[in-house]
């Protein structure tokens, strides 16, 4: 599939310590080729590709593809964006991992290392054995009650290790030297570049899922995975209108869904409801009020969704720009502003890996 912005890659000079980002989403992969120049981090290209056609199945919708299928795809948008990098960093989509809060009833500086397996089974639905568990102990806020003050609060993360031996294969065969695989919400917190003070929700509507975390002070506290994506919207509409899937996808991105607004509302109602819910339980456990929610990934682009998500977070509500973090042309303003959103986790890890490189 033609990549929509290989005519761009000319505007960009590329070199030996360029380093490129990935994202291995669910109906599409996003790459990000980044260089540092004078301090600053430069956008070389980028480019995305539709995994849907590579499963005989409509652009736009998931699509788990083998390893080898994977691989062709990722070649195809690297090659279509002209990336030149082979020092790369990638993100584990959330389906394979999961991040957890635990308040655990051990005291700070106590070893906490044989108890977390334990907990950690709560809330793994695979054996410990198939996963790959790390953690950290996070600082006490202010504001906790006496009855959590005993507590040490650690988040943990999970990866599949299937899943991770899978993206290592892919990358491998791209010819791509990857230096880490981390859980796509923290390469969205690092493209957000959140204020250091404060507490702030993130919403990434993705095709499949959309991911809701929380980041306080600088340091993600909490995330969860709500079971609904953009792609649900348009199956629903495509019912509801009776069209096909390709023009379902167009309508609900320009809002001219005409009749079938209702049928995109009822599920876009249960995304912001679910996140909304996340967002308070956090508020009243921590006596914090979050001060702002930042929306990312392609549903972030739907026509009239900052200001439903306004009334229903009752905070302000800002779409996430972290091509304003790179530099590029200035005529490319208000292209760059509108990928933003799709290309969060690619831009989040690429710059992590632009940070290893001396």
């Amino acid at each position: 599939m033609k990549n929509p912005f290989t005519n761009l890659t000319s505007l960009f000079s590329h070199g030996s310590d360029s380093v490129v980002g990935i994202d291995f989403g669910s109906s599409a992969i996003k790459v990000v080729q980044l260089k540092k120049k004078n301090g600053q981090a430069v956008l070389e290209t980028y480019g995305s590709v539709a995994l849907g056609p590579y499963a005989e199945v409509e652009a736009g919708r998931a699509a788990r593809l083998p390893s080898e299928t994977l691989a062709d795809a990722l070649k195809d948008v690297m090659r279509e964006a002209k990336v030149t990098a082979r020092a790369c960093g990638s993100a584990v989509p959330a389906a394979e991992s999961l991040i957890a809060a635990l308040a655990l009833p051990v005291r700070q500086g106590e070893d906490i290392s044989r108890i977390i397996p334990i907990e950690a089974r709560k809330y793994i639905p695979t054996p410990i054995s198939e996963v790959t568990l790390d953690w950290r102990v996070l600082q006490k806020q202010e504001g906790v009650s006496a009855a959590e003050s005993d507590k040490t609060e650690v988040l943990i993360t999970a990866v599949h290790r299937d899943a991770q031996e899978r993206l290592k294969t892919v990358l491998v065969s791209a010819e791509l030297d990857a230096s880490f695989l981390e859980i796509e919400a923290f390469s969205t917190v690092r493209a957000a570049a959140l204020a250091p003070d404060g507490a702030f929700g993130i919403l990434d509507i993705g095709a499949s899922a959309s991911k809701v975390s929380i980041v306080d002070n600088g340091v993600m506290r909490d995330a969860h995975t709500i079971v609904r994506g953009g792609q649900d919207m348009t199956l629903a509409l495509s019912s509801a209108l009776g069209i096909s899937v390709i023009e379902a996808e167009e309508k609900k991105r320009s809002g001219n869904s005409q009749n079938g607004t209702q049928t995109v509302s009822v599920v876009l109602t249960r995304i912001l409801s679910e996140a909304r819910e996340v967002f308070r339980r956090y508020e009243i456990h921590m006596r914090r009020t979050l001060q702002g929610v930042f929306l990312s990934g392609g549903g972030a682009l739907l026509a009239g969704l900052s200001a439903e998500a306004e009334k229903t977070f009752g905070a302000p509500v800002t779409i996430i720009d972290p091509m304003a973090r790179l530099a590029a042309p200035a005529f490319l303003s208000p292209l760059l502003a509108r990928a933003g959103p799709e290309f969060a986790v690619a831009i989040g890890a690429a710059l992590r890996r632009l940070e290893e490189v001396r």
